[in-house]
């Protein structure tokens, strides 16, 4: 589905919008189209910065910010891929959300490491770390989409479809209103999760840190709401 790759790079949204990709879509209200702008824009200088500080040359810039980026992207897609096909054959976001986090832990884990290892021994001492891994971020990840659910169908009416589209002229417009809930909605429960990670993770609880996940997360679920309102439109043929 179109909405598991913008939720796969969320925090690029913006970034294929200003080329031009997605020309001729809008979101309906200036406010909110501001708004998403800024929290994009934001995400984007904090990327850059962290990449600066630990890169080393201009070539390693660009080496740490492409794997970064390609990472991100993989892990994500993997993420929101999971779950939506997950959520339709177990019919639970919950235990949607536990199966989708189990399998990005897994992966996190294996893609973070600093190098391919090359004995038998590191082999087993990077698997051993998997089921930790996969376990926690099944909890994380349980309470990340089976919160969002809830308060997107408390705050929008729908579970499946919460973002309508249609055509204005040769523009696609989105309901303001509707986009705005997501984003609450998907912030809210990202600040869920992070709480829940530093407790299974048996750290003490960070507000600041609990903030700061709120508008990544709200930026995740809104790309991915956007995509699959985009792909419902065009699989409609409107």
């Amino acid at each position: 589905m179109l909405g598991d790759t913008f939720g796969g790079a969320a925090r690029a949204l913006l970034r294929i919008k200003r080329t031009g990709t997605l020309r001729g879509v809008r979101v309906k209200g200036k406010s909110a189209q501001a708004a998403l702008e800024r929290l994009g824009k934001a995400a984007d200088v904090a990327d850059l910065v962290s990449e600066a500080r630990t890169a080393p040359s201009s070539a390693g810039k660009l080496v740490t910010a492409a794997r970064s980026y390609a990472t991100s992207f993989g892990l994500g897609t993997l993420l929101y891929g999971t779950y939506e096909h997950a959520a339709d054959a177990l019919d639970s976001h919950v235990a949607a959300g536990a199966l989708a986090g189990a399998a990005h832990g897994a992966a996190a884990h294996v893609t973070g490491c600093e190098s391919l290892p090359k004995t038998r021994a590191a082999v087993a001492g990077l698997l051993r770390g998997v089921p930790r891994a996969a376990a926690i971020d099944s909890g994380e990840y349980a309470v990340l989409f089976g919160s969002y659910a809830a308060l997107k169908r408390r705050l929008t009416g729908s579970v499946e479809e919460p973002i309508s589209a249609h055509k204005q002229g040769r523009t696609l417009v989105f309901d303001a209103r509707a986009v705005a809930a997501v984003l609450g909605a998907g912030g809210a429960a990202g600040s869920l999760q992070a709480a829940t990670s530093q407790l299974l993770k048996r750290e003490p609880l960070q507000l600041r840190a609990i903030l700061k996940a709120a508008p990544l997360s709200g930026i995740g679920f809104g790309a991915f709401e956007l995509g699959n309102a985009l792909a419902r439109h065009h699989g409609g043929g409107e």
